[in-house]
């Protein structure tokens, strides 16, 4: 390759590579988020997805850590304890 479009062509095609393969390698519970991904216009770059991806686990993490929490609170006061 000589031409600097190529050069950029095979660039952006590496890149995207990439960036299948990262979510390629996510848990399952992820599913929706790597679909959110491959939506991003334009595409993203592997750094992006990763951020991406990590806020969203770590959202969902939090999420199910705050319902959990609920849940425990509830049935403690339910069995009335403390």
């Amino acid at each position: 390759m000589t031409c600097e479009s190529d050069i950029r062509r095979f660039n952006l095609i590496t890149q995207e590579d990439r960036v299948y393969t990262f979510l390629d390698g996510r848990d399952d519970h992820l599913d929706n988020v790597r679909s959110d991904v491959l939506q991003i216009k334009p595409f993203p770059t592997v750094e992006q997805a990763h951020t991406f991806v990590g806020r969203e686990d770590m959202r969902k993490t939090m999420m199910m850590t705050e319902l959990v929490d609920i849940s425990t609170g509830i049935v403690l006061a339910s069995r009335g304890g403390h």
